[in-house]
């Protein structure tokens, strides 16, 4: 696996390439206002064939030009934020609304999907054939936040980032690792939408955010996910759980909360 990230989008939204090396087919992970061109010349330039769009969550900088991305292709969300894909500014300041807009009407994709049961349950499933996920409810943001846990090895634009199984392979927020193997082993990556935002959490005080769920999932994360799990947020640098429970005071309070 391979993953490259697309950060020249409204409000520097994250928009993630997850590409299946063996079968040369990719799946898009929050495809955000102005991601669509790049996701368009990158599947071409690496000869990619789009297998799907997953979404963390409904607001419109993560999901704007998720129908441009997949055209015909199934694209994946959690239930309680579906209705959030009929019009996504509705729930979200009128501020974010002129960034979004300057890429283009909103335009609802043409074949949504609800994440499988059986992906949301025990070690998951393939959401797609070759691409395995453990879908994890992580509410708080938005009602409906996801996480997609599944393994690889990172690259970003034209500069490898490598991460290897004892850490962190250079490019990660936070880390002094010194760049990693030079034969990586895949590691746990995490897609996490905005739960985690650098060493600070997602905003809880739009519709459908509550204080209480953000909490009860920051105490999950950290009691159920390895911490060299690597996190590959909705805005910012990608990091490791390990480094977010040393620099991250919510993580930190979340983590002594559950101790």
């Amino acid at each position: 696996m391979r993953l490259f990230i697309y950060t020249e989008t409204a409000l520097e939204a994250n928009c993630y390439i997850w590409e299946n090396t063996e079968t040369k087919q990719a799946m898009v992970v929050d495809p955000g206002a102005g991601s669509a061109g790049w996701v368009e010349e990158k599947l071409a330039q690496e000869g990619l064939e789009l297998a799907g769009v997953l979404l963390t969550h409904g607001h419109p900088d993560h999901v704007w030009d998720a129908a441009k991305v997949a055209g015909d292709k199934p694209v994946f969300i959690s239930k309680p934020d579906l209705y959030r894909l009929d019009d996504p500014q509705a729930h979200v300041p009128t501020t974010l609304h002129n960034l979004v807009n300057r890429y283009g009407e909103w335009v609802k994709p043409a074949s949504i999907e609800i994440i499988p049961e059986l992906c949301l349950q025990g070690s998951g499933a393939q959401i797609l054939p070759g691409f395995p996920v453990r879908a994890i409810m992580v509410p708080g943001h938005t009602e409906g936040s996801v996480g997609y846990l599944t393994a690889g090895i990172l690259e970003d634009g034209e500069s490898a980032i490598t991460i290897s199984q004892d850490g962190c392979g250079g490019g990660c927020d936070g880390c002094d690792c010194g760049g990693g193997s030079s034969e990586p082993e895949p590691t746990a990556i995490l897609f996490l939408g905005d739960v985690i935002l650098g060493e600070s959490i997602g905003r809880t005080d739009l519709p459908g955010g509550d204080d209480a769920e953000m909490k009860s999932t920051l105490r999950m994360i950290t009691v159920s996910i390895n911490p060299d799990t690597v996190l590959c947020t909705g805005h910012g640098q990608l990091s490791t759980l390990g480094y977010q429970l040393q620099a991250n005071q919510y993580l930190r309070n979340a983590a002594m909360a559950s101790a």
